[in-house]
């Protein structure tokens, strides 16, 4: 099920990938040339809320997703749903366990909760991008 695009959109998705893949570049470059723009901000109750925020974000995506793939019947969008749930249990147990909110000190949820949901979202991301292989080549 290829959508169909006319051929003067094809070198719009071409600019618009471009500039997705070169902001970034020039933000890091930007800080790493001029380090007094990189502003140190350190306030655990902020960050426990943004992280928290985020993380309500990425469920609330994530169910609806889930919801589209149950309606679609589509195993690859189910794991793309699992992606985002998946790292957002780990980024809130990251913001749950930020020093000085509820916690004394810094604990190993704190410190490994990202990473670990991060890998768990690589895994759901890399067997929906093999399921979305498999079924090309069984056409």
């Amino acid at each position: 099920m290829d959508t169909y695009l006319p051929p003067a959109t094809q070198p719009v998705r071409v600019v618009v990938w471009a500039i997705h893949l070169v902001l970034p570049l020039l933000g890091l470059w930007l800080l790493l040339a001029q380090p007094r723009v990189n502003i140190m901000w350190h306030h655990n109750p902020s960050h426990f809320w943004m992280i928290a925020v985020v993380a309500g974000i990425n469920v609330i995506l994530g169910l609806m997703i889930s919801e589209a793939a149950r309606r679609r019947a589509d195993a690859r969008l189910f794991l793309v749903s699992m992606v985002f749930l998946s790292s957002a249990g780990f980024f809130f147990l990251h913001g749950l366990s930020t020093p000085q909110v509820l916690l004394d000190g810094p604990t190993l949820g704190f410190d490994i909760g990202q990473q670990v949901g991060l890998t768990m979202a690589a895994v759901f991301a890399l067997a929906s991008a093999f399921l979305s292989v498999r079924r090309r080549l069984a056409r």
